[in-house]
């Protein structure tokens, strides 16, 4: 008896090992397609690599630029007529909805920059979403919770709450109903579904929003109408993501989920997140840099985005690097580029380029000194490389989405940490 027992117990234990029961997860995925990716509505396979970088680095530019028409960089002016490309560099796709059985797919823009998402809705142009064919669409009440927790609304017809919402970087404006509605993240496990997920239904918007995208989805902080507060508990207030290094053939992805963890934890680095009410960036604090092991004191909170390719400085610390570069260079003197900006001869360095570092303000007890890859902050060329760090008073932007390549990003609201690590995104993507 105690024979058979004692088999039956290596039986179980044998299909265990053959058939390992799959843990249950609590987090979700879907592609973060760069603008210019074959998956994109703008791709264009007819532009150069040169063609697509200057591109990218004029709609940085005009990122950091909000408020202005024009500006000089380096001694270079960009004026309104280079900055056509009004969008940052990575979208998204999601579902919401449900007409005649199904949700309606979406491309919409991923923005940290702002805490509202919005759905172009109706018949006007571009609206894939007709909010009065969807059988789970309801209107938000003129003076609930949600219509107070937006700061410009106003009662319309059947007591539903009319608003009026400009974009943090003063690109947009889009007036309409407060709703709810459901949404539906796609991943490649199943397909979440959120209801209740409180929107805009967007009936008119200035500054016209491109062509081909149907929603900005709010992921920025210190909101209820945030759409990482409004999944509550089922993220814990935490998204990460990791961007492939070909962008353009292949799609990145970002994760929701309290269970998210740091893929590479040999090389984990921690910094603080704080938050400047009312704006909903995400704020590190840069405390100084290393050029060369020489340190730098900085001590300036900085904004991190997705959707922003360089990194900004301010005038006196970006000259100490230029001065570094150079001399790194053999003595050469940067030129402008007509295209690329500050750039040098790849030939004068032969032995190679200056080692930069980060050091972020770090939680107790853990590190955030972030060495950068010179791709990273450099661009290569096949006879130049051109930095890709700007000077910049005001506003400052690090590691922008070219230092995120190839690197684990964890944003943890809940205890206010952002956590990073090099990683092949491949690994992240499975």
């Amino acid at each position: 008896m105690h024979h058979l027992i004692f088999i039956s117990i290596l039986i179980f234990f044998n299909a265990l090992i053959l058939h390992p029961i799959k843990a249950e997860t609590n987090s979700f995925g879907f592609d973060l397609i760069h603008r210019d990716s074959k998956f994109s509505p703008f791709y264009n396979q007819s532009l150069t690599d040169s063609e697509l970088s200057r591109k990218s680095f004029i709609r940085s530019l005009n990122r950091l630029n909000q408020f202005n028409s024009s500006m000089y960089i380096d001694g270079k002016f960009i004026g309104s007529s280079d900055l056509t490309d009004q969008g940052g560099d990575y979208l998204m796709t999601t579902y919401i909805g449900k007409v005649e059985g199904n949700p309606i797919k979406l491309v919409a823009y991923p923005s940290m920059l702002d805490y509202f998402t919005w759905v172009r809705c109706g018949s006007q142009d571009q609206s894939l979403y007709d909010p009065t064919k969807s059988s789970t669409y309801k209107p938000v009440t003129y003076g609930s919770e949600m219509c107070q927790a937006m700061k410009h609304t106003k009662e319309g017809e059947s007591q539903v709450c009319k608003y009026k919402y400009r974009s943090s970087d003063d690109k947009f404006e889009s007036s309409g109903v407060l709703s709810t509605e459901a949404f539906y993240l796609n991943s490649p496990e199943k397909d979440e579904k959120f209801p209740g997920i409180v929107f805009g239904c967007d009936h008119s918007h200035e500054d016209d929003l491109e062509d081909g995208i149907q929603a900005v989805v709010g992921l920025g902080q210190g909101s209820k109408l945030s759409l990482v507060h409004q999944l509550g508990r089922k993220v814990g207030g935490k998204f990460s993501y990791c961007l492939e290094q070909q962008s353009v053939t292949h799609a990145s992805k970002i994760r929701f989920g309290s269970d998210i963890i740091l893929y590479n934890r040999e090389l984990e680095y921690k910094a603080k997140i704080t938050y400047d009410n009312p704006y909903p960036f995400y704020y590190v604090t840069l405390e100084a840099i290393s050029i060369n092991r020489k340190r730098t004191e900085i001590h300036r909170p900085m904004r991190v985005d997705i959707q922003t390719a360089i990194t900004t400085f301010p005038p006196k610390i970006y000259e100490q690097l230029l001065d570094t570069l150079t001399k790194a260079a053999r003595g050469e003197t940067p030129f402008k580029h007509q295209e690329y900006n500050t750039c040098f001869h790849k030939s004068r360095f032969s032995h190679g380029v200056p080692e930069l570092k980060l050091h972020f303000k770090a939680t107790f007890g853990s590190k955030a000194i972030f060495p950068l890859d010179p791709h990273h902050f450099l661009v290569f060329f096949d006879k130049i490389i051109c930095l890709t760090i700007v000077p910049k008073e005001g506003a400052f932007y690090v590691l922008g989405n070219r230092a995120q390549v190839n690197v684990q990003m964890i944003f943890d609201l809940s205890n206010r940490v952002l956590t990073y690590a090099p990683l092949n995104c491949i690994q992240f993507s499975v």
